[in-house]
């Protein structure tokens, strides 16, 4: 969750078209997707974009990066994203 907020979201807006604001472009849009709702249609989101953004992290022990890094690499695939995960262990529907 951290990685969402601090690498792809931190002072991003989504203001009127023109703006002088920071977007977050289609690309990270489509790895937000990936990370939070597990969904990745046009199958563009590479693993290895997000294991060196986690590589990159400053809040993780060295030990807790490279599991994280395994993980991701591990089961890119199968990643449910975190409102499934969120849902589930909150104990309830994450689909509602």
């Amino acid at each position: 969750m951290h990685l969402i907020t601090s690498e792809y979201r931190n002072g991003k807006t989504h203001p009127v078209s023109g703006s002088r604001h920071i977007f977050t472009s289609r690309h990270e849009m489509q790895a937000l997707r990936k990370l939070v709702f597990g969904i990745d249609e046009e199958k563009t989101v590479q693993k290895k974009e997000i294991v060196d953004r986690i590589k990159r992290t400053s809040w993780l022990t060295n030990l807790e990066t490279g599991r994280a890094m395994d993980r991701v690499s591990d089961g890119w695939g199968k990643i449910p994203g975190i409102v499934p995960v969120l849902g589930k262990a909150l104990g309830g529907n994450s689909a509602a």
